[in-house]
């Protein structure tokens, strides 16, 4: 495993997107190829398309912001990988299916493999998702927690919309920072630290982010 890697995808028009609608955009507004001085882009996406991180604000009406955390808040320095093999489609993973962390944990990366089905239906159509029980047994498990990662496009299976939107209000009512849709595949361990980048937009519940993890 290299010292230093992306968790993050990289965003392009082919990015998946909960329920495959809001598509992205990208569009090259200038080329030095074509006569222009520069070369420009324009972009217009959701705050939750690709590698994004949601806030508090996403799902509790007073919750924080992107912009109103600050640079330390970024910064995990005690992250758990955990390896959930075997995980189905459509499958809500509860405390049931964790191993016992550490109590010290800031940050838990869940991966499910479920990454590599990212380039089809299946990634978004009916993915696992994380139960609302998750965010209480992980916040008494570790009592420093402030993110939850995984491979997954969203925590709410589509097929239990409900229940995906009560398992944003438990996380992020704890202010635990979700990141979805992370790359977790070219992880084999826990890394040492995670940076956590977003695009830091006023007012905003949500946005894309570039996420660098160190190993020892």
């Amino acid at each position: 495993m290299k010292a230093l890697m992306f968790l993050s995808h990289v965003l392009d028009e082919q990015t998946p997107t909960y329920g495959g609608k809001g598509k992205i955009s990208i569009l090259k507004t200038r080329q030095m190829s074509k006569g222009d001085p520069c070369n420009e882009m324009a972009w217009a996406f959701s705050d939750h398309a690709g590698t994004h991180v949601d806030a508090p604000k996403h799902f509790i009406q007073k919750g924080k912001t992107i912009d109103q955390f600050l640079p330390e808040d970024w910064l995990f320095n005690t992250v758990e990988l955990v390896v959930l093999n075997g995980v189905k489609a459509g499958q809500i993973i509860g405390p049931d299916d964790m191993p016992s962390l550490n109590k010290g944990t800031e940050c838990v990366l869940i991966k499910t493999g479920y990454e590599r089905f990212r380039k089809t239906q299946a990634y978004w159509d009916n993915a696992p998702g994380l139960h609302p029980d998750l965010a209480v047994w992980l916040k008494r498990s570790c009592p420093k927690i402030r993110a939850v990662g995984m491979d997954l496009i969203s925590i709410s299976s589509i097929g239990n919309r409900e229940l995906g939107r009560a398992s944003h209000r438990e996380f992020l009512g704890r202010e635990i920072l979700l990141i979805e849709d992370m790359k977790l595949s070219v992880l084999k361990k826990s890394p040492h630290k995670v940076w956590v980048a977003p695009i830091r937009v006023k007012d905003a519940d949500a946005a894309p982010c570039s996420i660098f993890a160190w190993s020892v």
